[in-house]
């Protein structure tokens, strides 16, 4: 007979034969949608049972093949061979699940058949397979169907088994798009109590392992619903359930009480929901439409118990999972304004995720949405591949997670408040390095059966890993290790968590024990390194251990980091966690390019008014609290392209980038969303980010050479010393200098015996203070340098003075470091017949130092081969003259320094005048000696404007003789050109404040040094000896002697800078 509703050959009734064998199964293919949820268009309709299926034709008979069971076999293979996590889809294009049944299913038929199985309890079993999209779990179903089939298709109380699958979660733009749902149902006649315990032991043990097993009335017509055959909207705290039952009655209300602080008291009221939820599974009628349940979480923080806080999405992921283990569904889940604050401290998702702020049960079932705790962002540990956990694994988990989240190693940044902290460790001890793995922090805990637990360190959210991991727990129960939970990439979805450390072994503490003995049992678990571990899994997860080596080899990991998960620099532990002294400490190093900063976005506004293509975000941090403040008004600029779903509320992650002057900004690496559970940096990390700076890459390698820096007569570390041959050891500065040591301020010598300078304590070496003391004994005493042709008079005087005067100084100090200023070229001959061996001039006359080199150049011959001459055009007076240019052209100090032309020019202001003779105090040798000349107007000031034949000079009429003024001068009816007044006294007095004492034998005027010379016997008229009257020469020599015996040097801060 054709049955028209089931589109497929039906056998005839069972009066025309025998009775249908007690093994066989009719076979139905369910045809339901694959996303089931609330709808709330159709409550008045009876949306559950099958002859409503049959009515719609969502139940079909499947006849192909024959009776008997090689056709059974081919037709469960065949569907589920077709079973996947397929994408969003709501249509009913493919069959959902499929019914075998002992009777025939037929309008025509039998009808208390139908009714029959509609209306008899059974069993729901969630089958435990991947139920993220994509992924392949036919082989997983069809071996457990096999299992699960086989088990119970010999018991005559079985009136019909199945399986359904459902699809979790409404939006389709995730990157995780919803969880998809399997289970088995079997129906069977009403047992006796004793049936009931029969069945879940059967089903308990089925090979597989089941998520959960679930009494269930009526569960066929529950199982192959056309809507979610039952739904839950949260709410959480009294103001959002008031507003939630403001409007819409829910057909049943649960209270749950959470207490943050007593996880106790917070299972036990869970335990209690829980029994009153089963129960009303067991004890509903053939739910004939769906059943809204209504549950409240009240937050009580008045029991004070543990110290690890139990969160309230840890409460809702218990709600979730045992809606997903009974194939109900969260419509949604409200909160009211004082809850997000207080319990969430950030903006929730939006209302196409499952959120609700404020809003009523009716506006909840209309919207039509499903909470899925799969893709529901919270913490920093990924949803998609935790599963259910029990009451019991929960409290164990919690209590232990109590005990060693504490004392859970934290490393310490390495930057510039802890670099010597860490040089100093870094020196005494070993240290492994590993490749700094970014993700979230988890503590993984495995208990006496085998269960592996991940609890976020960040939130202390604690959720339970796949069964596919006992392996681990087998190997390691009890124990605790401390882990990253890792993007991988080879999929999108797919990720990696990576063993770094293990606490406790085996409940035994084993954090005291070296490094190697304790990564010994890590080892011993028989994980995977993460270079070898397989490429192809069919898990989304895996577990893996990374790689130690020692720390010289940190380079190496720098040059060749992981391939299969996202690193950021290194992390250094300690050989020894715990010493005699004090506990070592664990360091992380993230190049200073890398540095990044978790804010919130403000508000968002466009760069430029008339375009929108470039976004400001202003940038939020927390605060002591929970609550969000401006970081010193500062925001950073984004391409609207690059982020466009970036709103105030979203959660970002910033760069911090610096400039060559100081100044940082920040450019967005990423955007989070407004996801829960993400929390931003607090004002406090992130000025710590922004004003103590990392280290470079090249300091980092020179802490890992710490131990070659240690000094072996202080033990303190410096990288200023050197090795001390006669001790074979390394040894400080300031060792070097407490045993009369120090580096030669003069040749530059490293850690050389010498004395201090009694004037400033610069150091110099034994050989040094010899040369400072030395003469030219071979100079030529007497030669005079001659003046250039056709010389002025007072170039010709000027020539003849200066040789004189350095005859006079020759025989008293060393003068074979010279630097000349305004040198003009004229005394050259004079310093090479002097002996000196190095000589500088400087003129800002270009023509001049041409000319000067020219000289140089064929008087080589004359010069020892040890002889260095130069001449270079620069102007002496710059500000960075002295501190800059000199010391690149000649870093020791002078032996001698001359003006003999040019002084004057420094003395345009006081302060000129007062860094010039600074400055050539600093660039003498101790005992060292400066000689200048200039034009002496003071005793000429008098007599008022003053001229004769051989010069004039002229002043305002306000003029005075001192620092800062000027006058004009003529010489030999020339042009006036300006010259600055030099006053002696002046002179004198900053000369001795920069420790230059004046040499009196030096000190005259042009006139005085002629009379003393017996071979000038030149007549000269009454202006040329007026002009020599004014023109004086004043010499200077810096004080400073050689300290007696060894003494010590001031503190010197041994920690590099």
């Amino acid at each position: 007979m054709l049955n028209a509703n089931a589109r497929s050959f039906v056998p005839q009734a069972a009066g025309d034969h025998g009775a249908p064998h007690r093994s066989n199964f009719y076979r139905y293919l369910l045809m339901l949608p694959t996303i089931r949820k609330y709808d709330a268009t159709k409550e008045s309709e009876e949306t559950s049972g099958l002859f409503q299926l049959l009515t719609k034709r969502l139940l079909c008979s499947y006849s192909h093949g024959g009776p008997g069971d090689d056709a059974l076999q081919v037709f469960t293979t065949t569907f589920f061979s077709n079973v996947k996590n397929a994408g969003y889809c709501s249509g009913t294009e493919a069959p959902t699940g499929i019914l075998l049944s002992r009777s025939i299913l037929s309008l025509t038929g039998t009808v208390s058949d139908i009714c029959a199985i509609s209306a008899a309890p059974g069993f729901l079993v969630r089958v435990e397979v991947p139920k993220e999209c994509g992924a392949e779990v036919a082989p997983q179903l069809k071996a457990a169907w096999d299992d699960y089939f086989w088990t119970l298709r010999e018991d005559p109380r079985v009136l019909a088994v199945g399986y359904v699958g459902s699809f979790c979660g409404t939006s389709s733009s995730r990157r995780y798009a919803g969880t998809h749902r399997h289970y088995f149902f079997v129906s069977i006649i009403i047992p006796q109590p004793e049936d009931v315990h029969f069945f879940q032991t059967a089903l308990l043990g089925i090979n597989f392992h089941p998520l959960r097993i679930t009494e269930v009335n009526a569960v066929a017509s529950f199982a192959c619903s056309m809507q979610v055959p039952l739904t839950v909207v949260v709410s959480i705290g009294d103001d959002a359930s008031k507003k939630l039952l403001s409007d819409g009655k829910p057909d049943r209300s649960f209270f749950v009480s959470l207490y943050p602080c007593d996880v106790s008291r917070t299972l036990s009221s869970l335990k209690e929901y829980e029994t009153h939820f089963l129960s009303l599974l067991k004890e509903q009628n053939d739910w004939p439409k769906p059943t809204v349940v209504h549950v409240n979480i009240n937050i009580d923080y008045s029991h004070h118990v543990g110290t690890l806080v139990c969160p309230v999405f840890d409460m809702l992921a218990f709600v979730g999972d045992l809606c997903d283990d009974t194939a109900a569904s969260v419509s949604g889940v409200c909160v009211s304004d004082t809850t997000l604050r207080k319990e969430f401290g950030v903006t929730l998702c939006t209302e196409a995720d499952g959120w609700f702020l404020n809003a009523t049960l009716n506006y909840v079932l209309a919207a039509g949405r499903s909470f899925d705790m799969s893709s529901t962002c919270f913490g920093y540990v990924p949803q998609h591949f935790r599963r259910s956990i029990t009451f019991a694994q929960y409290e164990y988990a919690h209590k232990i997670a109590e005990k060693w989240l504490p004392v859970n190693c934290v490393p310490v940044p390495l930057n510039r408040m802890t670099f010597a902290a860490a040089a100093e460790e870094f020196s005494k001890y070993p240290y492994y390095v590993r490749s700094k793995t970014v993700g979230a922090n988890v503590l993984l805990i495995t208990n006496s059966e085998g269960d592996v637990f991940c609890v976020d360190v960040k939130t202390g959210s604690i959720s339970a890993l796949p069964d596919y991991f006992r392996g681990l727990g087998g190997r390691a129960k009890n124990s605790v290790f401390s882990a990253v939970v890792a993007s991988s990439y080879r999929s999108y979805l797919d990720y990696v968590i990576i063993v770094e450390d293990i606490l406790s072994f085996e409940e035994a503490d084993v954090r005291e024990l070296p490094f190697p003995e304790r990564w010994f049992y890590v080892e011993k678990c028989l994980l995977d390194n993460y270079a070898s571990r397989p490429h192809t899994s069919p898990n989304r997860v895996a577990i893996v251990r990374t790689i130690y080596t020692v720390s010289t080899q940190a380079e190496r990991l720098l040059r060749n980091p992981p391939a299969g998960h996202p690193t950021l620099g290194l992390v250094f532990v300690p050989h020894v966690t715990n010493c005699k002294e004090k506990d070592t400490s664990v360091y992380s190093w993230i190049p200073t390019s890398s540095t990044t900063a978790v804010f919130i976005v403000g508000d968002v506004e466009n760069v430029h008014p008339e375009s929108g293509d470039v976004k400001r975000a202003w940038l939020l941090v927390a605060d002591s609290g929970k609550n969000t403040m401006s970081y010193n008004n500062e925001y950073v600029d984004y391409i609207w392209d690059s982020a466009p779903e970036l709103r105030s509320g979203s959660v970002i992650e910033c760069v911090l980038k610096r400039s060559d002057d100081g100044s940082h900004w920040w450019e967005l690496l990423r955007g989070r969303g407004p996801d829960m559970g993400y929390q931003p940096d607090t004002f406090d990390i992130v000025e710590r980010l922004v004003h103590v700076p990392g280290l470079t890459h090249k300091e980092m390698l020179w802490l890992l050479d710490a131990a070659k820096y240690r000094c072996g007569r202080c033990h303190n570390v410096s990288d200023v010393g050197r090795m001390n041959v006669k001790h074979m050891a390394y040894w400080c500065k300031k060792c070097w200098s407490e045993t009369g040591h120090g580096d030669c301020l003069y040749c530059g010598r490293f850690c050389v015996m010498g004395k201090n300078d009694t004037l400033n304590q610069h150091f110099y070496c034994d050989n040094c203070w010899g040369t400072f003391s030395a003469t030219n004994l071979k100079a030529e005493i007497g030669y005079l340098a001659p003046p250039p042709e056709n010389a002025s008079f007072a170039t010709h005087v000027l020539t003849r003075c200066a040789s004189l005067l350095i005859d006079i100084i020759t025989p008293k100090v060393a003068t074979n470091d010279v630097l000349e200023i305004c040198c003009g070229g004229y005394l050259l001959r004079k310093w090479i017949r002097n002996k000196t061996a190095r000589y500088i001039g400087f003129d800002l006359k270009s023509s001049v130092v041409d000319a000067a080199s020219e000289l140089i150049s064929s008087l080589r011959h004359e010069m020892t081969e040890m002889s260095f001459y130069d001449v270079i055009c620069a102007d002496v007076f710059s500000a960075n003259f002295w501190s800059h240019h000199l010391t690149k052209i000649h870093p020791r100090q002078f032996h001698v320094i001359t003006a003999f032309a040019g002084f004057h020019h420094a003395f345009g202001t006081e302060y000129t005048a007062m860094r010039l003779i600074e400055s050539v105090a600093n660039a003498l040798i101790p005992g060292g000696v400066f000689i200048g000349c200039f034009f002496d107007v003071e005793p000429l000031f008098a007599k008022g404007s003053f001229g004769n034949g051989v010069f004039a000079i002229e002043w305002a009429a306000d003029f005075l003789p001192r620092v800062g003024n000027h006058f004009l001068l003529s010489v030999q009816k020339g042009h006036f050109k300006k010259v600055n007044v030099v006053p002696v006294d002046f002179l004198v007095a900053v000369g001795r404040e920069c420790g230059l004492v004046v040499v009196p034998k030096a000190c005259s005027t042009f006139q005085g040094i002629l009379d003393n010379d017996r071979g000038f016997n030149k007549t000269i008229s009454s202006g040329e000896k007026d002009y020599l009257l004014a023109m004086r020469a004043i010499a200077f020599r810096k004080e400073g002697n050689a300290q007696a015996g060894i003494v010590p040097t001031q503190n010197v801060d041994l920690n590099r800078d």
